[in-house]
This record gives C-alpha cells, structure tokens and sequence, in this order.
C-alpha cells in the first residue's frame, strides 16, 4: 500500500507538471485566438465596406434586378460577418481575461492535477500510520509472545521444582 501510494503521489506530482505545461499552451493558443479574431474582424469590416460600395452602385438599378439582390444579399452577408466576427472576438477577449486572472495555477487541468496530488498524499499519510499501526501491533505481539515464553519457563521451573521436592521425598520414606 504504502509504494502503491508512494507511486500514486509522483504520478500526480508529473501530472502537475503536465498539466501546467498545457494550461500554458492554452493561454498562447488564446493569444493566438484574440489576435486572429481582430484579424477576422477588421477583413469582415473591410468586406462590409466592399459590400457597401458595390450595392451604393447598384442603387440605380431596379430592385428585383439580380445585379442588386446580388449586391444587396452580398452585403447582408457582409453586415452578418461583421457581427459574427466582433461576437467572436467579445467572447475571446472575455475568455483571455478570465484566463489571465486564473493564470496556470488557476487553470482548471492544474486545480484538478492538485485535488489529485492532495489525495496522493492522503493516501501516503494513511498507509504510514497504517505500517505504524502494524509495527505497534507487531512489537505488542512480541511483547506478549515473550511474557508467554517467561511464564511458561517460570512455570516449567516450578514444575521442575515441584518434581524434585517429590523426588526428595520419596527419597526420605
């Protein structure tokens, strides 16, 4: 129990480990994330001001024309991106804050690597006392097994006694 335990608390300590080196790749692919959402976001803004031109030159043509409902669904698409992309690039910079303010030690793979080298050494903590316990134990039992050994040699002297005083006495009559 006790190796097993032993064994138990450095694996966990290497999953602290591994787990901190992933919660820092994570915060530089989050890094990578917000960057790149602000890049999508400025070339949707760019393809909405297309957008916008193109169908600022179709407002001459008739409404149903397929140049300007080409136009027309071009920016509406545009203006979605736009949107799109700024959402996008909202929830990422509320997850690079969050992320920040944990930090590695905050990381939900280093809590859980933690919870678990804690219980490691739960586990070590128990199985020492248990070795303990069995030690008391052990040295109780030879404690007994010796006073066992010294009665029973008391006892076979005064058997052994009581022998020769019978002996003597047969001797005398």
């Amino acid at each position: 129990d006790y190796i097993e335990a032993q064994q138990d608390l450095l694996r966990s300590q290497l999953a602290i480990n591994k787990a901190r080196e992933e919660a820092a790749d994570s915060l530089i692919e989050l890094q990578f994330s917000v960057e790149q959402a602000a890049i999508d976001e400025g070339t949707a803004v760019l393809a909405l001001e297309r957008a916008r031109e193109k169908l600022a030159e179709m407002v001459e043509l008739p409404v149903d024309h397929r140049l300007r409902r080409e136009a027309q669904l071009q920016y509406d698409q545009a203006a979605l991106n736009v949107e799109k992309a700024g959402k996008a690039n909202e929830d990422l910079a509320e997850d690079q804050k969050e992320a920040a303010k944990a930090g590695i030690e905050g990381s939900a793979e280093v809590v859980k690597a933690k919870e678990d080298q804690a219980e490691a050494e739960q586990k070590v903590a128990d199985a020492q006392r248990e070795a303990k316990d069995a030690q008391r134990e052990l040295a109780e039992s030879h404690q007994d097994a010796a006073r066992d050994i010294r009665d029973a040699q008391e006892d076979i002297l005064d058997i052994i006694e009581e022998r020769a005083d019978v002996e003597q006495e047969r001797l005398k009559t």
